[in-house]
């Protein structure tokens, strides 16, 4: 007798919450659901983080997801918080890899995610500035208090647009804050810690993606400055942290 779980029950149970349509007992069948559904918002990953920061994804599917993977071989202990990248892949895509080789199954998110952008043929200006700051190996990004801005990045490679957490709206990024973000890390190594993610004053630039923040821990401060201000870039006079605006925008 399989033992009972709370995601099993998800996993058999039919919805009568009326988001999808074909939720039987076959988990297959749920499967398909739920990966119709993610298809329809657009989203390369999902977990608890696009309930709080992003809007489009709700507990119940990040809930049917869980009953899927559960369904697939998945242990209890690993269906609690955002799913993890080998399990979004067994619910994707439960063939390409086993339930139980977690190690595998994280190279293969990898791996996928990988696809998936080089797969996005890119012309936006915008879009080509942000994979090359996703490939930099000098630019990295430190997690806020909305999670990690180099999600955003992801976004606009993948959409053109970025999500902005704190007023939930989509924004179109202006090009001169993510050459300059280029121009840093070219200039010295650089940890962006704020994009459009964050808590910041009412009206902040960054909520428009017309401000970051680096950390003045990593790399040279002076360089840093030198080659945002190329770019049409100006730190203001915070001392913990160097926040740069591009008030031509």
């Amino acid at each position: 007798m399989v033992p009972s779980s709370p995601h099993r029950e998800l996993a058999i149970q039919r919805d009568r919450h009326g988001r999808l349509s074909n939720t039987g007992p076959d988990v297959d069948a749920l499967r398909r659901a739920v990966n119709v559904e993610i298809d329809r918002l657009g989203l390369d990953d999902f977990g608890v983080k696009h309930i709080h920061e992003t809007g489009p994804v709700d507990t119940l599917l990040l809930r049917r997801a869980r009953g899927v993977a559960f369904e697939l071989g998945a242990p209890d202990a690993q269906l609690t918080g955002p799913l993890r990248p080998w399990l979004q892949i067994l619910v994707r895509a439960p063939r390409r890899i086993q339930a139980g080789d977690h190690h595998t199954g994280a190279r293969a998110a990898t791996r996928m995610r990988a696809r998936q952008t080089r797969r996005v043929e890119i012309h936006d200006p915008a879009r080509v500035l942000a994979r090359r700051i996703l490939e930099h190996r000098r630019i990295g990004f430190y997690p806020n208090s909305t999670g990690n801005d180099r999600d955003r990045m992801v976004e606009i490679v993948n959409r053109g647009v970025c999500w902005c957490p704190h007023t939930r709206q989509w924004v179109d990024p202006p090009t001169p804050p993510l050459a300059s973000m280029i121009a840093a890390g070219d200039a010295t190594p650089t940890l962006v810690t704020a994009y459009t993610g964050g808590h910041h004053m009412d009206n902040s630039r960054h909520y428009v993606a017309k401000a970051w923040d680096a950390s003045i821990y990593r790399g040279d401060t002076h360089a840093r400055e030198r080659a945002v201000a190329d770019k049409g870039g100006k730190r203001n006079g915070e001392t913990d942290h160097e926040h740069y605006d591009f008030w031509a925008l």
